[in-house]
């Protein structure tokens, strides 16, 4: 199941595994991460999805495991853009300012913990 959300944060993924040479069998496109749980509780299919949305939908559903890939997805970056004419209007900062804390408050939270075992990462990212 691939998740076809607005935006080209799947291209990160989508790059990766061509990279790799992983094909995957894709049997189901859904518009936005809400649905995936239900779906993958309820069938044989499989999702790659954020960690957090992973861990959250494991807490909410016991038909749900969590697992950790066998390698390192990369992520990608948010960025926050704006008109200059809005750069010393106080709304538009004041509502910068608080998304700023949010995604960082939020950014301990959605990381996976760190990887053990056959996972660990040296220096060279083997």
């Amino acid at each position: 199941m691939v998740v076809a959300a607005g935006g080209r944060s799947q291209e990160v993924v989508e790059r990766f595994f061509q990279r790799r040479g992983i094909k995957r069998k894709i049997a189901l496109r859904v518009a936005h991460f809400l649905g995936v749980p239900l779906i993958v509780a309820a069938s044989d299919l499989v999702a790659t999805v954020p960690w957090a949305v992973a861990r959250d939908s494991a807490e909410m559903s016991p038909r749900l495991a969590v697992a950790l890939p066998p390698f390192d997805i990369p992520g990608f970056e948010l960025k926050l853009h704006w008109h200059r004419r809005f750069d010393n209007e106080p709304r538009s900062r004041w509502f910068r300012d608080l998304l700023v804390q949010v995604f960082q408050e939020d950014r301990r939270s959605t990381m996976p913990p760190e990887p053990r075992g056959e996972r660990k990462r040296t220096k060279t990212g083997t």
